[in-house]
């Protein structure tokens, strides 16, 4: 009589290195496309930030049309501070603004003269923000 043929359960290597495959090439795909995110999640922040200081120097010259624009940074900053806010909490310093550090940086803002936009530097890299590129040139 003849003898059913026996079969083990399970996968057979062809299977599993098939698998394995698939797995590394949609991890290869993922952690490609989040290549240079911190650097674009910072330069995004920056960008913000700086448009939310040039808005606050708008505001404050609407409510002061006749004032004269404040000479120093730190006066600047306090004529500026009531305009300033992130989300519903007060700014209670330029460096309150400063970005998560690991977002590849230490990030200094600059409130510029009323004809001049704010300004941000890269203190990690030397780098000024240039707001017409987007770019962080030296």
């Amino acid at each position: 009589m003849r003898q059913k043929a026996h079969f083990q359960p399970g996968f057979s290597l062809v299977e599993v290195v098939a698998v394995m495959a698939l797995l590394l090439l949609i991890m290869g795909l993922g952690l490609w496309g989040l290549g240079g995110s911190r650097a674009r999640q910072l330069t995004g922040k920056v960008t913000l930030d700086l448009a939310r200081i040039d808005s606050a120097k708008a505001a404050w010259r609407a409510d002061h049309p006749q004032a004269a624009f404040p000479a120093d940074e730190a006066a600047r900053f306090q004529s500026l501070q009531p305009y300033l806010q992130v989300g519903l909490q007060d700014v209670p310093s330029l460096a309150a603004l400063q970005p998560n550090t690991n977002l590849a940086g230490v990030v200094v803002y600059a409130i510029n003269a009323e004809t001049n936009p704010a300004s941000a530097q890269n203190l990690s890299t030397s780098q000024q923000l240039d707001r017409s590129s987007g770019d962080w040139v030296p």
